[in-house]
């Protein structure tokens, strides 16, 4: 009797289940039809708008472009019950190459528990008549928001949330007064208008934007990586190129950022790799290698016996640009670029062959200065410049005529201590180190801060010698010295290290 009322209850939920309402079957959704009228797109990109609040995306379908999208496509957006009731404008902008080619929108109302659909029909802006504003379809937006961005009768934009919080008056998404927060400008979100990396401020110069930190890498440093800090690779101590650790050339010449006989080598670190002149295991993703040669940083990759695999970089992405630690083709003006580097934004331009055309440099941005690909006015606090050139953000300080005045900190004003949120410190410290007004760095485990540079800290083990109040260690001739002075330093008896020539014997130089 029991295992027929089990029956009897299993054809119960069948038959509830056939007699139930198709469009109740995804629970709360919206399906959206998009029709291609009098365009080609490879791309379509789907937003959702709740008054001014953005409730889905901007999310991009394909991910990656595969060609000529049909002229028909679906796609299928569950919703948050909360939104039962609520009115929403499903924005779909149509893109090729990296650029918009078309937007329109249209609202539907959500049903709490069942599927809705609405059609959104995109086609060529031209049809928007002369308008100053941006078009969505054949209606001119004026009242620009991050929901409808645009200027001069091009087709209507929305504002990835992450990067922007506002449209600005040339039309463009911008974070507070600076240009679209991305990994070109390195940052990964706009939080109360400023760009950030994660839980800092955006990254310098030679650095990338990678899982919430700055990095160096061989997608972001043409130099060579030391302590988290970009170095242009031409010194002796701090010798480089394509972004790999800055090796020590121990007292030889560094031609080409290429050490003529370097103080860590093939033959003193057979089976790891070389972090200025000293022989790491290699087996990290923040310093892989073998063999000897300087190691590298896989970004969002892995290490795999000495060899980065997986992320983004040179080695991986030989004829397309990184974005975010993904190789992407780096045709497109939104991400230019090649050869494995960071991808650039075009602005106004265009991307040919991997370079930024007709966008924003010395001639076409004389009077302001350059940021994402896009030319900024230059006489704003966060893009601050003149000349075409790269914009500068002036932190604390302000901007006057194109140039930082006041309280940024950089290399003329911090010439003896390293920059932390935009603030000169001493730059002696594990947790900020560095000198010549560049960037702070937090030394690694196991490291400390001597002379602005992070080293292995000193142990009876590791040193041959004696330990500073630092924590780094100075090398002692056991010949000419035998103890230590309060101070780190190599003492013979009581006084200092002997002069070369003598023997410490006994406490006395001899």
């Amino acid at each position: 009797m029991k295992r027929a009322l089990e029956l009897l209850a299993a054809l119960a939920v069948l038959s509830a289940a056939a007699c139930r309402d198709p469009a109740a079957v995804n629970g709360t959704a919206v399906l959206v039809r998009v029709q291609l009228s009098g365009l080609s797109a490879d791309q379509l990109r789907y937003a959702g708008l709740d008054g001014a609040t953005l409730v889905f995306g901007p999310e991009l379908r394909p991910a990656v472009p595969q060609g000529a999208l049909p002229t028909e496509s679906t796609v299928r957006v569950l919703l948050d019950d909360a939104l039962g009731g609520h009115t929403l404008a499903v924005v779909v902008e149509a893109l090729e190459k990296g650029a918009v080619v078309g937007s329109n929108r249209a609202e539907v109302q959500v049903q709490r528990g069942l599927e809705r659909e609405v059609g959104v029909v995109v086609s060529s802006p031209s049809s928007c008549g002369s308008c100053l504003g941006c078009c969505s379809g054949s209606a001119c937006v004026t009242s620009l928001s991050p929901g409808a961005c645009g200027a001069g009768g091009v087709a209507c934009s929305v504002c990835d949330s992450a990067g922007a919080d506002l449209c600005g008056v040339d039309g463009r998404c911008h974070c507070g007064l600076g240009p679209l927060c991305n990994a070109a400008v390195g940052g990964d979100r706009c939080e109360a208008g400023q760009c950030r990396c994660g839980t800092g401020p955006s990254c310098g110069a030679g650095l990338e934007c990678l899982a919430g930190a700055c990095q160096c890498t061989p997608s972001s440093c043409a130099g060579c990586c030391e302590g988290g800090v970009c170095r242009t690779g031409d010194a002796a101590t701090a010798c480089g190129v394509g972004g790999a650790a800055c090796l020590d050339c121990g007292g030889s010449a560094c031609t080409g950022g290429r050490c003529q006989s370097a103080a860590c080598n093939a033959t003193s670190c057979p089976d790891g790799c070389c972090a200025g002149a000293t022989c790491r295991a290699g087996s990290s993703s923040s310093e892989c290698g073998d063999g000897g040669a300087a190691c590298v940083n896989c970004g969002a990759g892995v290490c795999s016996a000495g060899a980065c695999s997986g992320g983004c970089g040179p080695g991986t992405c030989p004829s397309g640009c990184c974005s975010g630690g993904v190789c992407l083709p780096g045709n497109a003006a939104a991400a230019c670029g090649a050869g494995g580097g960071l991808c650039a934004g075009c602005g106004s331009g265009a991307c040919d062959a991997g370079v930024c055309v007709g966008g924003c440099g010395p001639q076409s941005c004389a009077s302001g200065c350059c940021a994402g690909g896009a030319c900024q006015t230059g006489d704003q606090r966060g893009v601050c410049g003149r000349g075409g050139s790269t914009c500068t953000d002036c932190g604390a300080g302000s901007c006057d005529a194109g140039a930082c005045v006041g309280a940024a900190c950089s290399p003329a004003s911090c010439p003896d201590g390293c920059c932390r949120n935009n603030t000169c410190v001493a730059g002696t410290t594990a947790s900020a180190c560095g000198t010549g007004g560049a960037a702070c760095s937090a030394c690694s485990n196991g490291f400390t801060c001597d002379g602005g540079a992070c080293v292995p800290q000193c142990t009876a083990a590791s040193c041959a010698g004696c330990c500073k109040p630092s924590g780094a260690c100075t090398p002692c001739d056991p010949l000419r010295s035998d103890g230590c002075g309060s101070g780190g330093t190599c003492k013979c008896g009581s006084g200092a290290q002997c002069a070369a020539g003598q023997r410490c014997v006994s406490g006395n130089c001899r």
